[in-house]
Parts: structure tokens; sequence; C-alpha cells
């Protein structure tokens, strides 16, 4: 339940700061749901005959970071992580680039969605902004 408040209190915020951004997410992802990834915080599965998408977060990440962050940081965290996912299903099956460009380009999208929903100054977008910088070697 507290997941998907969070998840829901996501796709409200996109909606009320940037349509383009909740329509993104919307047109890059048919189901978002809590279950285990391993030692990622989400993983994206593409099913490529259908191309149905499917976000999971991880269970033992989410229930670690509701412990440490009030619900507005969680839906800010969570913001970046959708984008970082959504991200993937444009790049998936892409050839041009290294695994460190498609990450790079994953969590600059994640950079670009706390633009849109004046979360800059969020904790969390230091993080995949530093991330962008490590990823991308040219």
């Amino acid at each position: 339940a507290e997941f998907v408040e969070v998840i829901q209190g996501v796709l409200d915020l996109a909606k009320q700061k940037d349509t383009g951004l909740y329509n993104w997410y919307i047109s890059n992802t048919n189901k978002i749901e809590l279950g285990f990834v391993g030692d990622a915080a989400a993983m994206n599965t593409i099913n490529h005959f259908t191309n149905y998408t499917t976000i999971t977060f991880d269970r033992g990440y989410f229930d670690i970071a509701k412990t440490k962050y009030s619900k507005n940081d969680l839906i800010l965290l969570h913001i970046g992580v959708l984008a970082h996912e959504c991200e993937h299903s444009a790049y998936y099956n892409n050839f041009i680039y290294t695994h460190a460009d498609i990450e790079a380009l994953c969590h600059l999208a994640s950079v670009r969605a706390f633009e849109k929903v004046g979360g800059n100054n969020a904790e969390f977008e230091k993080y995949f902004k530093d991330s962008v910088y490590d990823q991308l070697k040219l």
C-alpha cells in the first residue's frame, strides 16, 4: 500500500507539473510493481515480442528507503528512478551506445525529470548528475 501511494504520488506530481513527463512515463511503462530485482533499485523488463514493459522496484530497497526519507523525498527519488527505467525502454535495442553510454543517458533522463517537477535541489538529483559524468567518459 505504501509503494502504491508513492508511485501514485510520482504520477500525480508529474501530471501536475509536466504533462509531457507524465505521458512519457505512461507510454514507456505497462506495469509498475514491487518485487525483488537483486542489487539494483529497480529493473526494466521488456518483452521483445510484445513491447510490454514492466518496471519492478526492489522491495528491499523500498523498505530501507521508506525508513530513511519522508514521503515527499520518496516521491522525488522515484521520479528519478522511474525516469531512468523509462529511458531504458527507448534504448533497449540500440547497438550504437555502450552500456555506460546508456546508463549516462538514463541518469540524464532522471536529472531532467527532477527539473520538470521542480526537484532540482533534491539530494537525489546530485547522485544522478554525478553518475552522468562518471558513466559518460568520452
